[in-house]
C-alpha cells in the first residue's frame, strides 16, 4: 500500500492549487500520469512521489480523508526533473497556481498518454567558465553561428525563444544551414508536436524554435538559450489564468542547466544596462544608440487642427517628389481618439466601459469602444446641452489617410493596423506591398514594428504626435520612446518628431549618452525596478460599492502584514486607485501597487507569497508587470 502525493493538471483557483495524497496499491512512477477523484469530478494529475506503508490502519488514523487514487492514464514519465525544477520555480516568483501552470505548459491529454519521457543527460560542465548572461546588440548571426556549432559540438541542445512568429521567421532564414536541425515548438495538440516532444528528449532534435512555451520542452542535454529581443513584451504570457516572463524564467533555465545563455537587444534597457554596470551580465558588442543628427523635434503647437507642421509637409512633399518611402507611425486606431462637445465639454463615453468612444470614419460615422466592441452612429448635437459644436479630437490612422486623400490624391496609401489587418496573412502581404514601392505612404501602429528586420531601409519616417505616445503614464515610456527613435533612426534616413512643447526637457534629455545613467538615478530615488519588484494587485467587481468594500479590505488586509513582516523602507504599498480605464464591460476595477525591495533572497520571496496567499482568489495578481494601467 502506497501514500501518493500528485498535483492536479488544471485550471484551479490559487487557494485550491497545491497538491493532494491519495492510496493506492501499486506504487506509480514519479511524474506520471493519473486520474484523481476530485469533489464530484475526475481530473488529470502528476505524481509528485509515493511513500509505502505497512498498513491501512495508517490511513484509517490519518487526521482527514484519503481517498483510493484513480486510474493510471500513463504508466510512465510525461516531465522529468529539471522541467519540474522550472514549473516549481515559475508558480513560486510569479505566484502562479502550479495547477494551472501545468495545464497551459504541457501537451494535451490525447499526447500525454502516449508520451514517454527519460530523465536527462547528467550535464557535463559547460565549455564557457563564465555562465554569466551576455547581452548581444543586434542580430551578429555570424557570431550567433559560432555558439550554435561550439554547443553541437558539445553534444547538447540549442533553444531560441522569440517574442513573435515574424522574428522567428527572420532567424529561421538568417540560420538557413542548420535548418534541417531545427523543430519549432509549437501548438501542443497537433499530432507532429508528439514527434518533437518525443525527438528533443532523446536528442535527436538538436535545436528548438519556439516562443513562451518552448521553455518547457523536455531537453536532454541544454547547452545554449538564446532570448531574442529580450526587452520585448511578447514575452510575457498574455494568458489571464498565469503570469510569467519567458526571458527571466530562462534565467532560472540556464541555471537549471548551467548553459550558455544570450540575451539579444536592439537597444539597451535600465535594467540591462543596470546590470552590466554590476558585472552581471557581459556584452558582447555596443549597444547602438540614436543618430541624432537624423532625428529632428517639430514644433506643431501653431498649427491649430493641422496633422502636419509646415515643415512636416514641406519635408513630406520633397520625399513624395523623390519617390521616397513613407512611414507614417501613430499608435492610433481609427479617425479621432473621441468627441467631444466644444460648448459644455461633455465627453461621448461608452456606456459600459468608462472611456471616450473612438470615431471611425466608414461607410457610416460610427463611435467605438476598443475595449468591449460597443458602438453607435455619431450623434450631430451633444446629448447633453443640445449643441451642434461637436468636434473630432485627436489624430487617428483614419484622418491622417483622409489628409493624404484629399491633399495627395494621386499618391497610394495604406494602413497598417488590426481594424484593417486581421491576421498574420494579411499583414505579410500589406509589409510585403510596402518594401516593394506598391505602397507610396503607410500609416502604421506598433503592430508593423516587428517587421522592421526585413526593412532595408526607410526614407522617412514622421511621427505626429509624440504626446499621443504618453496617453497612458509608465516608468518605462520614455525608454521605450528611445528606443523606438533608436530603430527609426538606424533604419530611415531622416526622422521627424511632432510636438506640441518642443521646449519638454524629457524629449531632449531621451536622445542624451547619459540617458541610462539618469534613469537609474531616478529609479533608484524613486523605488522603481530594477531595485524594486512590482506586485499589481487587480481587484474588479459589478457593483461600484462592492468594489470600494472589496479594494478598501484588500489594501489593510496587506497593509497590517507587511507591516509585521517588512521593514518601512523595504516597501511602498500605493491605496486602491482607479486604472487609465476604470470600467470595462460593466465591470469596476481597482488596482493596489505594492513595490518590494529587489533581492534574491529566497525568504523575502517566501515571505511576499505568504502575503500574497491571504488575497481572497478573485484578485488578479501580476509580479512584475510589463504595463502598470
Amino acid at each position: 500500500m502506497f501514500l501518493v502525493n500528485v498535483i492536479p493538471i488544471a485550471y484551479l483557483p490559487r487557494s485550491q492549487s497545491k497538491s493532494l495524497v491519495y492510496f493506492a496499491s501499486q506504487k506509480p512512477e514519479v511524474y506520471s500520469l493519473v486520474f484523481i477523484p476530485f469533489g464530484r469530478r475526475k481530473m488529470e494529475a502528476l505524481v509528485l512521489s509515493s511513500e509505502e506503508i505497512q498498513s491501512k490502519i495508517a490511513i484509517k488514523k490519518a487526521g482527514f480523508q484519503i481517498k483510493p487514487l484513480g486510474k493510471i492514464i500513463n504508466p510512465h514519465a510525461i516531465v522529468h526533473e529539471k522541467q519540474w525544477k522550472l514549473f516549481e520555480w515559475i508558480s513560486t516568483y510569479y505566484f502562479d497556481p502550479l495547477t494551472s501552470l501545468l495545464k497551459q505548459s504541457i501537451p494535451s491529454l490525447n499526447l500525454l498518454r502516449q508520451i514517454h519521457i527519460e530523465p536527462p543527460s547528467l550535464s557535463s560542465k559547460n565549455s564557457s567558465e563564465d555562465l554569466h548572461p551576455q547581452i548581444l546588440f543586434n542580430d551578429d548571426f555570424s557570431l550567433l553561428k559560432s555558439f550554435i556549432q561550439q554547443t553541437l559540438n558539445e553534444q547538447k541542445q540549442v533553444l531560441f525563444l522569440f517574442p513573435n512568429q515574424i522574428k522567428l521567421e527572420y532567424y529561421w532564414q538568417n540560420l538557413s544551414e542548420y535548418q534541417d536541425q531545427i523543430a519549432i515548438y509549437e501548438n501542443k495538440n497537433a499530432k507532429k508536436f508528439f514527434k518533437i516532444y518525443q525527438g528533443v528528449n532523446n536528442g535527436e532534435i538538436k535545436i528548438v524554435f519556439g516562443k513562451r512555451s518552448a521553455l518547457f520542452a523536455p531537453f536532454k542535454n541544454l547547452g545554449l538559450i538564446t532570448v531574442v529581443d529580450e526587452q520585448n513584451s511578447g514575452h510575457e504570457t498574455i494568458e489571464t489564468k498565469i503570469h510569467y516572463n519567458a526571458k527571466e524564467a530562462a534565467l532560472k533555465l540556464q541555471e537549471i542547466w548551467q548553459a550558455r545563455l544570450i540575451l539579444t537587444s536592439l537597444s539597451s534597457s535600465v535594467e540591462t544596462t543596470l546590470r552590466i554596470d554590476r558585472g552581471s551580465y557581459k556584452p558582447l558588442n555596443n549597444p547602438p544608440v540614436p543618430i541624432s543628427n537624423k532625428i529632428s523635434i517639430i514644433n506643431n503647437s501653431n498649427s491649430k487642427d493641422a496633422i502636419f507642421a509646415d515643415s512636416t509637409q514641406t519635408n513630406l512633399e520633397s520625399a513624395l517628389n523623390q519617390g521616397s518611402k513613407i512611414l507614417i507611425y501613430n499608435n492610433r486606431r481609427g479617425h479621432s481618439p473621441a468627441l467631444v462637445c466644444q460648448t459644455c465639454g461633455f465627453i461621448f463615453r461608452c456606456p459600459q466601459c468608462d472611456t471616450a468612444l473612438v470615431y471611425h470614419k466608414n461607410e457610416t460615422k460610427k463611435l467605438l469602444c476598443h475595449h468591449c466592441g460597443h458602438t453607435e452612429t455619431a450623434p450631430d448635437i451633444c446629448p447633453n446641452c443640445q449643441s451642434h459644436l461637436i468636434q473630432f479630437v485627436g489624430i487617428g490612422n483614419q484622418k491622417i489617410n483622409e489628409y493624404f486623400k484629399n491633399h495627395f490624391p494621386q499618391i497610394k496609401t495604406a494602413i497598417f493596423d488590426s481594424d484593417h489587418l486581421k491576421n498574420l496573412r494579411q499583414e505579410k502581404m500589406l509589409f510585403d506591398e510596402f518594401i516593394n514601392n506598391k505602397i507610396d505612404i503607410l500609416i502604421a501602429t506598433e503592430l508593423f514594428s516587428k517587421f522592421f528586420d526585413f526593412v532595408p531601409q526607410i526614407d522617412l519616417v514622421i511621427i505626429p504626435s509624440i504626446e499621443q505616445m504618453l496617453v497612458t503614464p509608465d516608468y518605462r515610456t520614455e525608454e521605450r520612446i528611445r528606443n523606438l527613435l533608436t530603430l527609426f533612426s538606424l533604419k530611415s534616413q531622416q526622422v521627424l518628431v511632432q510636438t506640441l512643447d518642443p521646449e519638454k526637457k524629457w524629449l531632449s534629455h531621451i536622445l542624451e549618452k547619459d540617458f541610462y545613467q539618469q534613469q537609474i538615478e531616478m529609479r533608484k530615488k524613486t523605488f522603481y525596478p530594477p531595485f524594486s519588484q512590482i506586485v499589481k494587485l487587480e481587484i474588479a467587481h459589478s457593483k461600484p460599492a462592492q468594489l470600494l468594500k472589496l479594494a478598501d479590505y484588500t489594501y489593510k488586509l496587506l497593509e497590517k502584514n507587511l507591516t509585521r513582516l517588512f521593514k518601512p523602507k523595504d516597501y511602498i504599498l500605493s491605496r486602491p486607485i482607479s486604472p487609465i480605464v476604470p470600467k470595462i464591460n460593466n465591470i469596476y476595477f481597482k488596482n493596489i501597487y505594492w513595490r518590494l525591495i529587489a533581492t534574491e533572497e529566497t525568504n523575502v520571496l517566501l515571505k511576499r507569497n505568504a502575503v500574497l496567499k491571504l488575497l481572497p482568489d478573485e484578485i488578479n495578481i501580476e509580479i512584475e508587470p510589463f504595463d502598470l494601467f
